[in-house]
């Protein structure tokens, strides 16, 4: 039997896209080896969202290669014209195919991989009953692509305008996880928000269908713009028992110069009244950010700008990325470039500051309740995620892709918190 190896880079989105080729694979009759093990199809699943992403999907084709001197090279996820073109210099004959296109993939890997194929499928690519490794928690792309034109992302460049999944299509496959024992669906998109805006849906009226199925599971939103937070979904938060209390929201700034800098299309005022919108209604909110530090144009009191709204936000995990120039996007053309020895202090301010939040969010949470979905066990403690995507840690073996009830008790290693189930 034939082998092969899949290595994941990016987001949530490449991710389920990198699991429809390991579904695809698995029915071709191709086994999946462990990492390190010889394979004869080896895919590396891109990221193009940063030049150091790139970076490293350069160095990890070329560690699969050395792993696997005979395999097939297929690179597949998001790639620019000239990511394709580097990793072809790296790797003769090798594919490289962007995501997005189901049936354009499976097409080529048909083609490409020949007779290391015993049986070929017809339909579109399509998740198996043996997705995503830890069995427990379940990545449902419902859109890809995203009509923004933020002055750093070539994202939208590479996956196109914003196309919607059925909402029968979504549901079906939501079903088929919650059956095979997933017990949180996080539903995700490249511009999640926009979902629909192609057909008519919407992803609040989305959520609300998944989370009435039957089964006993919850439902997370992966990430949404500033601009979609608003009182429906407040609502959506507060009266729908499935839907986890946490929120992504993007916040890129905290100064006006560098969000308009960026083409981000809101103030940094308007961010702090809708999340505080939202707080209002859906008790005890997590709310998680990404921030981009040293943008072309920052200046320190911009810098402390954001410091100030992440710290007013009260913000309980922020994403720290230090600006990377990507070529093709307006960003990397914009002068103004922030110094590197400047960059790392910023970086590692935030990075502080983070800390203090995440510690402060932490010990709040000491004598609330929490419900845990537990991920592994080691036969004396469990651990997992609760609602509120923290990990927390459990005496005892309780099953995997069971829930658990528990009180926090307290803080421990490795970002953890504690806790103790529930009588």
């Amino acid at each position: 039997m034939e082998r092969f190896r899949i290595l994941d880079h990016g987001c949530k989105v490449n991710r389920y896209d990198g699991e429809l080729v390991r579904a695809e694979l698995r029915r071709f009759g191709l086994a999946e080896t462990d990492a390190g093990d010889a394979a004869d199809v080896v895919v590396l699943n891109a990221c193009a969202v940063t030049d150091h992403a790139v970076k490293k999907g350069r160095q990890a084709l070329r560690r699969l290669r050395r792993e696997s001197p005979g395999a097939r090279m297929v690179v597949t996820g998001c790639m620019t014209p000239t990511d394709r073109a580097a990793y072809s210099r790296i790797e003769p004959g090798i594919l490289t195919v962007p995501s997005g296109e189901r049936d354009a993939i499976r097409g080529a890997l048909v083609d490409f991989l020949g007779d290391a194929v015993p049986a070929r499928p017809d339909g579109a690519l399509a998740l198996d009953a043996h997705a995503f490794a830890s069995r427990t928690r379940a990545f449902l792309k419902v859109e890809d692509g995203c009509d923004a034109k933020c002055a750093f992302c070539v994202i939208p460049s590479i996956r196109g305008p914003v196309r919607s999944r059925s909402r029968d299509d979504v549901l079906a496959e939501a079903r088929r996880l919650v059956d095979a024992g997933f017990r949180e669906l996080v539903l995700c998109g490249i511009h999640l928000g926009h979902y629909g805006r192609d057909t008519g849906d919407s992803v609040l009226g989305l959520a609300r269908a998944v989370a009435a199925l039957p089964g006993t599971f919850r439902v997370r939103l992966s990430s949404l713009e500033i601009t979609e937070i608003d009182a429906d979904l407040a609502r959506t938060l507060a009266e729908t028992e499935r839907l986890a209390p946490h929120l992504h929201v993007p916040l890129q700034s905290g100064d006006d110069g560098v969000l308009r800098a960026m083409r981000r299309p809101y103030t940094a005022a308007r961010f702090a009244e809708r999340i505080e919108t939202v707080r209002a209604a859906v008790e005890d909110l997590a709310l998680t950010t990404d921030v981009i530090v040293g943008f072309p144009g920052e200046s320190d009191e911009a810098f402390e700008r954001t410091v100030a709204l992440a710290r007013r936000l009260r913000l309980s995990r922020i994403h720290v990325f230090p600006f990377s120039p990507r070529a093709g996007t307006e960003a990397a053309t914009l002068e103004g470039r922030v110094p590197a020895p400047t960059l790392r202090s910023r970086v590692a301010r935030l990075l502080r500051e983070e800390r203090r939040l995440r510690e402060e969010d932490d010990r709040s949470r000491i004598g609330t309740e929490a419900t845990v979905l537990v991920e592994s066990t080691d036969g004396t403690t469990s651990e997992g995620l609760s609602e509120r995507y923290r990990r927390i840690r459990l005496p005892g073996e309780h099953p995997p892709s069971t829930f658990v009830r528990c009180r926090v008790v307290g803080r421990g290693r490795d970002d953890e918190l504690q806790g103790e189930a529930c009588p």
